[in-house]
């Protein structure tokens, strides 16, 4: 069994199109141990033995390792999305996104269900600037999940990033607010190039009003979303 499991979303402030999401600073997150669930297959025991050697490594700061032992208990248990998931989000925060996005897109080809890889490949795509694979991605998640707030905010990026289907990222992106108020700080960027102004005003007055308030919490740089 994975000791860990990490979802990653990453939600930032953005004005500009150009800062869509941060992701070029090498930053390693601390995962969090895997929650009381029961897994619904089996690990391997030597398997199970590399990924709790990777879990150490990691903690001790040895990233180079934590890789290794999770690629030796990937080869002896290659159906493992757990496994393929923290070695995307170690390797997107070690500044190597192109083998994050394999590992991502792994998962889903074991799992074509995989809500958590949907939303993980999505990010890790925005973050690259290809949005338009990142919206064929962030579709799926939302026929997974409809009401996932972090998968409309996921799409609502990359169609604002596309300058398409406006509506359609105005929509996701409101939706998305509800929970991550910084999704309307590029919706009101959006409204600004649509001209829309006294909307954009409204926009950046909640998200003001919202943070004074303390009514939401505001979203660390690099956000996990432990499932």
């Amino acid at each position: 069994m994975m000791i860990s499991r990490l979802d990653l979303a990453v939600l930032l402030p953005l004005f500009c199109s150009a800062a869509l999401f941060a992701g070029q600073e090498s930053r390693v997150v601390q995962p969090r141990p895997m929650g009381t669930k029961a897994e619904s297959r089996q690990v391997p025991a030597k398997a199970a033995a590399e990924f709790r050697k990777s879990q150490e490594a990691f903690n001790d700061g040895k990233i180079d390792k934590a890789v290794q032992y999770l690629r030796n208990g990937i080869a002896l248990d290659p159906g493992n999305t757990d496994a393929y998931n923290d070695l995307g989000v170690i390797y997107f925060n070690i500044n190597q996104p192109e083998k994050a996005i394999e590992a991502f897109s792994t998962m889903i080809e074991i799992d074509p269900d995989c809500f958590r890889a949907h939303v993980n490949l999505a990010y890790t795509l925005n973050a690259q600037q290809r949005y338009k694979e990142a919206e064929r991605i962030a579709r799926r998640g939302v026929e997974l999940k409809k009401m996932d707030l972090k998968i409309r905010y996921m799409l609502g990026m990359s169609l604002s990033s596309q300058r398409k289907n406006l509506d359609e990222a105005a929509d996701n992106l409101s939706m998305a607010a509800e929970e991550f108020p910084e999704a309307r700080l590029e919706l009101s960027r959006m409204l600004v190039e649509k001209g829309d102004f006294d909307r954009a005003m409204q926009e950046l007055q909640r998200f003001t009003q919202e943070r004074k308030l303390g009514e939401k919490p505001g979203v660390s740089s690099v956000q996990l979303f432990a499932k």
